[in-house]
């Protein structure tokens, strides 16, 4: 695509500085290309004009530059809270070629946590809400919403050590 250079000036520009040390545009431009090729093998893109195409791609360019900048900033503020938890979570995270691959991973997650409720606390703090609207959210104390996140913060720190969320699908 001889367009590749727009589409990674369109991601540099809405990436933050925190994004760009572990995403460039290169990277963001990489994703979409794999994302129109996936789409066009399914057929889903036919009927559409070259200026649609690209003009497309830019739209994806930049919703997965957006997407990335904010995973990076609720990663931020959970690595300043959650401590060991969070830097491992964090290592797989960087690792990863795109969104779709740190959606699956954090599904993954949430599918190994079996208790219900732990898994919405789970889901809930990814989302960065804070303790007082998790518990109203979950009909408990805020103090019991932080006790809950600790204990579950333990447990999956030991799994994501463990490697256990790693390879599974």
């Amino acid at each position: 695509m001889n367009h590749l250079p727009v589409l990674e000036r369109v991601a540099q520009r809405k990436l933050t500085n925190r994004t760009r040390s572990v995403h460039d545009g290169a990277d963001v431009a990489s994703s979409v290309l794999r994302r129109i090729d996936r789409l066009a093998l399914e057929g889903r893109l036919t009927g559409m004009t070259d200026d649609q195409v690209v003009a497309f791609a830019v739209t994806i360019a930049s919703n997965q530059a957006i997407s990335r900048t904010r995973s990076m900033e609720r990663l931020a503020t959970h690595l300043g809270e959650d401590g060991e938890y969070a830097r491992l979570l964090h290592e797989r995270l960087v690792r990863l070629h795109d969104d779709e691959e740190a959606t699956m991973l954090l599904c993954r997650i949430a599918l190994g946590i079996e208790d219900t409720a732990s898994r919405q606390l789970f889901l809930l703090r990814w989302k960065g809400l804070s303790f007082p609207i998790i518990a109203q959210l979950l009909r408990i104390t805020p103090e019991a919403a932080r006790q809950r996140w600790s204990a579950l913060r333990k447990i999956l720190e030991a799994r994501l050590r463990g490697g256990e969320f790693d390879e599974r699908l």
